[in-house]
């Protein structure tokens, strides 16, 4: 998170940043500072659980224009392993925070931060991966920032983060903070045209060095900027670790005559105190500053501040050390894990080092605990995650049975609070250090097995990475504790048919040939990317709609990212490379769900399409017959628990009969309301630009 408000005040003075043109040079990217400003940038409404199709087109055009500009990309992401104590509690702290703001997500508002949605970090990844002429991949087992620092140092390249930390890390070829790129320069797609321009002459940004800050304060030891953080607050803050009192000592002192003036943005208490805090450094040592910093505190307390001013400077100070400037992070990262881990399989280790294997696996291995994520769901019912329970916990018995461990503790959300519980389970046969002696057979069946399914010949038709996406709607769809709808299932079949359209085996007739198919095909595709229904929800039922949609889809979600988990634990017995942005596109699923409850019908979607609508047909038949009976088990409200069906049957009996009643009975007002309904619904859809729009205006 870096130092709250030291970004604005370096904005404020425009000589701390000078232009840099990037070319020609490598340039080490944090990779997770990457996913949250492409997804920014991209405006990828995230309410619907996430356009991941949309995120890796922009992953793909970034590496593109460093491509053009022959930049080779060293995306490094952090991992979670963390000793001390104070930073195990910011993560609490942090999870809090997401928990607010999905709630007021829930309740219609419009946060200005945002949640990154489940699969997100994982479909950055995965393309990258996939570009790997030009990216280099690496995951560290501990926080990133100083192994960047470090890496930056010994490849004589500038960083590229969002992260104020890298204005105190002492990087000698700079830091280029990530909001000075010129995005539309890096992704055109997304940009105006006048904002384009080729990026073969270079990637135009800005960059910061340390020595800037000499010009402005010409005596100062650069040196002293760990401390200066430590006191203005990072990750390491607590709230009964304060120098609020040292602050207030502070002389209020403008810059002499010999330097120029360091501009405050606005009348922020905290850029005031930075100013004067750094003018109070000038002329002084190290020992000078912790010696007078402390005589503003009580004798008791000085040893404990001693030991936060230690931990809270060391994370920058060891970027420096001979340990962290290396080219070769993968030896550092598998350093860390051997010496938790002494016996962690060569196969692990090397599948971790470069982002096959989730951070997370490690941190329940170390901390036998997990944060779950923190999504937009249904406050009112149980947490999106209870549906995926039994996938979680075979990759927990993986992972911990040869430790003699049975027991995880997990944090999620339960109502409106951030609770733990723990989750217990049993001995495995099959587990992390063992797995190699298993064929693939063999580990193929416990997948299978876990998701109620055994292999067949209608499965084995389906793709190897398609085959996961089948098996996280299959365990979906007969969780006891998913809220699963008809028009929930059919949005997820119908996006990933849309995505995979030109991969699926052609069905042609004596009528149709090659060319024609697909000639139709790119034209469906381009009318359902033109079709898009309004997505401001304004009242209470449109919201509650929205709502109820994100829970669903993020439950299956949690399925589908529970069985690419319990498939990666299981050493790949199925395609590793299966990303998100192939199966699901929110805004897509969004429309699909809405068209469908509307219409309780597909086929009008693919009017004037006939050879994609037999397409649809094989492969929805195929669908349905993998998953089972379930699926037409489901009515169009979802599953219904039997205590709610028999509390309420007789109440829910009599308003079906009396509308029933109504509308038999009072034809004009019944057509009278169908057609406000087509008014409303024609306000909504229309665009005068397609015609495919026009469908919705009819429900019969």
């Amino acid at each position: 998170m870096g130092v709250k408000g030291l970004a604005t005040l370096v904005e404020a003075n425009p000589d701390l940043l000078q232009c840099v043109c990037l070319k020609d040079t490598p340039l080490v990217v944090d990779g997770n500072a990457l996913c949250y400003q492409l997804f920014r940038f991209c405006r990828i409404n995230f309410r619907f659980g996430g356009d991941y199709e949309v995120l890796a087109e922009a992953v793909a055009e970034f590496v593109q224009s460093f491509r053009l500009a022959s930049v080779r990309l060293i995306v490094v992401f952090d991992g979670l392993l963390e000793t001390d104590e104070w930073k195990q509690s910011t993560m609490v702290v942090r999870q809090k925070q997401r928990l607010s703001v999905a709630q007021k997500v829930a309740q219609g508002s419009n946060p200005s931060s945002y949640l990154l949605p489940l699969l997100a970090s994982r479909t950055v990844l995965q393309t990258l991966r996939a570009n790997n002429d030009v990216v280099t991949v690496h995951q560290c087992a501990v926080e990133a920032d100083a192994v960047i620092a470090g890496l930056a140092n010994a490849v004589k390249c500038p960083v590229l983060s969002q992260d104020s930390d890298f204005f105190i890390y002492d990087l000698k070829h700079g830091y280029v903070p990530m909001e000075t790129l010129e995005w539309g320069q890096l992704i055109p797609l997304y940009s105006s045209p006048s904002s384009m321009s080729p990026a073969s002459g270079g990637v135009r940004a800005k960059i910061y060095k340390n020595s800037f800050l000499l010009d402005y304060y010409p005596q100062l030891d650069l040196d002293l900027l760990p401390l200066f953080s430590a006191v203005m607050g990072n990750d390491f803050e607590q709230d009964h670790v304060s120098f609020k009192n040292l602050l207030r000592t502070l002389p209020r002192m403008e810059a002499t005559s010999s330097s120029r003036k360091f501009h405050r943005q606005g009348s922020c208490r905290k850029q005031y105190n930075m100013v004067d805090l750094l003018k109070w450094f000038e002329g002084k040592s190290r020992t000078e500053v912790i010696k007078e910093m402390l005589t503003t505190v009580k004798t008791f307390k000085r040893q404990h501040w001693r030991r936060y001013l230690a931990n809270a400077s060391f994370m920058y100070i060891r970027a420096r050390s001979t340990e962290y400037v290396t080219s070769d992070t993968d030896v550092l990262t598998c350093q860390t894990l051997l010496s938790e881990f002494p016996l962690l399989p060569e196969w692990f280790l090397s599948a971790y080092c470069v982002g096959r294997i989730p951070c997370q696996f490690i941190y329940i291995m170390k901390y036998l605990k997990i944060f779950l994520p923190t999504l937009v769901e249904d406050f009112s019912k149980n947490s999106v995650f209870d549906c995926c329970r039994t996938l979680r916990v075979e990759v927990y018995k993986i992972l911990l049975t040869s430790a003699n461990v049975y027991c995880v503790r997990e944090y999620l959300r339960s109502s409106n609070r951030l609770v733990l519980k723990k989750v217990l389970f049993q001995e495995a046969s099959m587990h992390l250090y063992n797995m190699e002696s298993f064929d693939v057979a063999q580990r193929r069946n416990v997948l299978l097995k876990t998701c109620g399914k055994t292999w067949s010949e209608e499965l084995g038709r389906f793709s190897s990475s398609m085959i996961l996406f089948i098996l996280s709607l299959t365990y979906w769809t007969s969780s006891d504790e998913s809220n699963v709808a008809k028009q929930y299932v059919f949005a997820i079949v119908f996006v990933g048919f849309l995505l995979n359209l030109s991969k699926l085996q052609p069905i042609y007739s004596d009528e149709v040939t090659a060319e024609e198919m697909d000639e139709e095909t790119k034209s469906f595709l381009e009318t359902i990317r033109r079709l898009k229904r309004t997505t401001a929800s304004t009242t209470k039922q449109e919201i509650a709609a929205v709502v109820k949609f994100a829970h669903a889809l993020n439950e299956w979600q949690a399925c589908f990212k529970g069985v690419l988990w319990l498939n990666t634990a299981l050493m790949w017995p199925f395609d590793e490379h299966t990303s998100p942005a192939h199966f699901y596109s929110g805004r897509k699923a969004f429309v699909a769900s809405w068209y469908f409850a509307q219409n309780n019908s597909y086929k009008r979607l693919f009017e004037g399409f006939p050879s994609v609508l037999q397409k649809f047909d094989v492969f929805y038949s195929l669908v349905q017959t993998v998953i089972g009976t379930r699926i037409n088990q489901i009515n169009s409200c979802g599953k219904r628990r039997s205590s709610e069906i028999q509390r309420n049957s007789s109440n829910r009996c009599k308003k079906r009969k009396s509308r029933i009643v109504l509308t038999m009975t009072d034809s004009a007002s019944g057509d009278e309301t169908k057609q406000e309904e087509n008014s409303r619904i024609k306000e909504e859809w229309y665009n005068e630009e397609n015609r495919f729009a026009a469908l919705a205006l009819d429900n019969g």
